[in-house]
């Protein structure tokens, strides 16, 4: 598609939409600037614009720096964003991130449960059944010790893949930042 700096920017921005409204003025501005210095260095604007590539693609590069930047730790809800984010940049990320997304906390859920499990069976609630590898059932005195070794394998494999989780995402967020312009 040929592009004018004005649909380019209006496009661009609108692809900002989940970053707070300074912080898009200021991406915007820079591109505008950009733009601006390459006239000023006699480019075309046409000859530009293909340098700088497609404005949805530029934009979900100042996305990801963003929201990576944006300091502090991740609260349950960025990662979420993030896995939101990262799920539509790309297949491999739409299928990946997904996955990794659901074995972390859905590995993480089970290990939080577990011991509660395990303590409930303690106390006698014959409805919370636990096996060894098939038909062999865990006696009811061993089922809170049971339940926390569960738990602490599955909160392993858990915390695994939330690292692994973020390992991409910041790798993902890399490449994106290779499209920024300098």
């Amino acid at each position: 598609m040929k592009w004018t700096r004005d649909t380019y920017l209006r496009v661009f921005g609108d692809r900002l939409r989940h970053v707070p409204e300074e912080e898009r003025l200021d991406a915007i501005r820079e591109i505008d600037s950009t733009i601006a210095d390459g006239l000023a260095d006699g480019l075309s604007e046409e000859a530009i614009l293909r340098r700088l590539g497609d404005p949805v693609r530029l934009a979900r590069a100042y996305q990801s720096d963003y929201f990576l930047q944006s300091g502090g730790r991740m609260s349950l809800m960025k990662v979420f964003h993030l896995i939101g984010f990262y799920s539509t940049t790309g297949l491999l990320s739409a299928m990946l991130v997904p996955v990794i997304a659901t074995v972390a906390y859905g590995f993480g859920f089970v290990a939080v449960i577990a011991p509660f499990a395990g303590l409930v069976r303690t106390l006698g609630a014959s409805w919370v059944s636990m096996s060894l590898f098939g038909p062999n059932d865990v006696p009811a005195a061993w089922s809170l010790p049971y339940s926390l070794l569960i738990a602490l394998f599955l909160g392993a494999i858990a915390y695994g893949a939330h690292r692994l989780l973020l390992r991409y995402i910041r790798f993902v967020a890399r490449q994106h930042r290779k499209l920024l312009p300098r």
